[in-house]
């Protein structure tokens, strides 16, 4: 049935519009309407509006269907997408990356239907090119963003799954260190308990937790962590904890355990800046390396475990003012994987100074 209104023009003169039903828009789940507006009279509206009705039911007034959806393979969508791309390279550019695609993509996920792709089914992937070839694995994952951004663009997938993809940098072995790594969420307690049970099920001989501290000019080991909650602005669920102990039964303080002021040479040895600090905070990142060691004190006291700060990386002080300090990123990844050699090579810290006056 036909809804009447009048509404008002800026110039204070009434017109009359009138909305007709025409049924449920498969995209948005919604009601939709056909609205006609700028009748004189409300005969004029009650007209138009028997008239848009009669179009509902003649069908000339219809809601789109939903597409039909055809099951797609990411190979199927590679080979659509090659065609169109072979028209803007040359060919020895084109048949490069068919070879990269034919060699290392398609074998991990030219047979599964691209829009059952998931983000871990690329992380998976691109973690084993990362294995297989340090250097050329993020071509490879260029490669599949283009697919998927290919795909999404033709509504192919909703969302292209490459975009929630966290970069392998660390390489998995430094020296005799296997390297297991942790993404940590910056959550009071719930970081606490991720790295504790990533512990339990790796059993590792070293932890070394990396946070950021934005305003710091280089990448610093911290020495102590202390048994304070005490958080300035909200975590990233919105806790705020103030002025109240980490653990009730835990130390006022835990040292790290690592070579701090070794990891600090071999930092400076790869031409990074780095030194010794006295204080992890009282957010998150104080608050991880305290529950660590409290965990490794009470359950594997065999363990090594502590903190290290990197500063804000490049992209990040765009926006800030132009005194910002901060690193790139794959010179941030150079000094972990330096900090990394030197507790793989120092069972005790080696004799320095950096110690600071205040």
């Amino acid at each position: 049935m036909a809804s009447i209104r009048s509404y008002k023009l800026d110039s204070g003169k009434r017109r009359w519009k009138v909305s007709v039903y025409v049924g449920i828009d498969p995209k948005t789940g919604r009601k939709k309407y056909v609205v006609k507006g700028g009748k004189l009279t409300r005969q004029d509206a009650i007209k138009a509006g028997r008239n848009l009705e009669k179009a509902v039911q003649n069908g000339e007034l219809t809601v789109a269907p939903n597409p039909v959806k055809v099951a797609r393979k990411f190979k199927d969508v590679y080979e659509e997408w090659l065609k169109s791309y072979k028209l803007t390279v040359r060919e020895s550019s084109w048949s490069k990356t068919r070879d990269c695609f034919n060699l290392h993509i398609l074998p991990d996920l030219g047979d599964m239907y691209i829009d059952k792709i998931t983000p871990q089914d690329v992380q998976t992937a691109v973690n084993k090119w990362f294995k297989q070839s340090p250097v050329a694995f993020k071509r490879y994952f260029v490669h599949i963003n283009r697919i998927l951004t290919y795909a999404e663009l033709r509504d192919y997938i909703t969302h292209n799954p490459a975009r929630r993809i966290i970069l392998p940098r660390v390489q998995d072995k430094i020296g005799d260190l296997e390297i297991v790594k942790l993404e940590v969420p910056t959550v009071f307690y719930k970081s606490i308990d991720t790295v504790t049970n990533a512990i339990e099920k790796e059993h590792p001989d070293v932890v070394l937790c990396i946070g950021q501290a934005g305003g710091r000019f280089d990448i610093t080991p911290e020495r102590v962590a202390i048994n304070i909650n005490d958080a300035r602005i909200p975590d990233n669920e919105g806790n705020q904890p103030l002025s109240g102990p980490i653990f009730e039964d835990g130390e006022n303080a835990y040292f790290s355990s690592l070579p701090i002021k070794a990891m600090v040479a071999e930092i400076r040895k790869a031409d990074i800046p780095a030194s010794v600090s006295n204080s992890a905070g009282t957010f998150v990142c104080n608050h991880l390396m305290y529950g660590v060691l409290y965990t490794i004190a009470k359950k594997y006291p065999s363990m090594c475990g502590g903190f290290m700060h990197v500063p804000f990386i490049t992209s990040q002080v765009v926006n800030r003012p132009t005194n910002t300090p901060s690193l790139s990123l794959d010179t941030i990844v150079k000094g972990i994987e330096a900090a990394c050699k030197a507790i793989a090579e120092n069972t005790e810290d080696i004799v320095a100074i950096e110690g600071h006056t205040h």
